[in-house]
């Protein structure tokens, strides 16, 4: 994995030939998660906690890692398939619900191919 950001500051022309000794700033950086952006980077693995992914993503798209925010994207994804999959378990889990007339009784579901909040068509009706 590689950085834009870095050959950027570190490759530029210019740079190298003013500058015997360069630093670099990165304050919008917390200090972890450079530790595992430079973890990506030499080993390209990288073991994050959850509530940290929109942060190394952030880092990601700061630093110029397409890499690493491509991975970041994938584990974000996934993470929402699995909240997505826990809410069809519970609804499919729920007991029918009755008609707002009361006349008949109708299975709820939750089609993950549907926009969240539109009802999703039964089974029933496309038969």
């Amino acid at each position: 994995a590689t950085s834009k950001y870095f050959k950027e500051v570190f490759l530029n022309e210019g740079a190298l030939k003013t500058v015997s000794k360069a630093s670099v700033l990165l304050n919008e950086v917390q200090v972890v998660d450079f530790a595992s952006f430079l973890e990506f980077v030499y080993t390209a693995k990288v073991e994050v906690e959850e509530h940290r992914v929109p942060r190394m993503l952030e880092t990601a798209d700061k630093l110029k890692c397409l890499d690493l925010t491509e991975s970041c994207l994938q584990l974000k994804k996934q993470m929402l398939e699995t909240v997505l999959l826990e809410l069809q378990n519970i609804s499919e889990s729920r007991e029918n619900v009755k008609d707002v007339n009361g006349a008949r009784e109708r299975n709820v579901f939750l089609d993950l191919n549907t926009d969240i909040g539109k009802p999703a068509a039964s089974p029933e009706a496309s038969s």
